[in-house]
């Protein structure tokens, strides 16, 4: 009569085939993992190359900032001053438009713009 395999040792003779193939199953997989992710990596790199193909046509993709907005970054409120200061300008040179203008319609003797300049005696001006 045969005897099975398993009940002489107690089932050790299944159990050893069947741990080395958990291991080698083990093993293997893991190479197959690190492949899938050298694959996923570089699928990546190039859809980064290809959504960026239109900025790099075009020229936007350079590294160097203007000089324009360098000089924002160093002072972020000059504009904003620049553009008070000319409004303020303007709004000067309007009103003393409207003065003049008021000046005149009555009458009233209005200085020149801007003074003639002064002949100097040595003959520079």
């Amino acid at each position: 009569m045969p005897v099975s395999p398993v009940s002489q040792d107690g089932g050790k003779t299944i159990m050893k085939p069947t741990i080395i193939a958990i291991m080698a199953t083990l093993l293997l997989s893991g190479t197959g993992m690190a492949q899938d992710k050298a694959k996923k990596d570089d699928t990546l790199d190039k859809a980064g190359t290809i959504a960026s193909q239109p900025a790099r046509d075009i020229g936007l993709d350079k590294d160097e900032i203007p000089p324009v907005l360098t000089k924002a970054v160093d002072n972020p409120y000059a504009a904003p001053a620049e553009r008070r200061l000319q409004a303020a300008a303007t709004a000067g040179i309007a009103r003393r438009g409207y003065m003049r203008g008021l000046a005149s319609a009555k009458g009233c003797k209005i200085a020149p713009i801007a003074p003639e300049p002064v002949a100097r005696s040595d003959g520079k001006k």
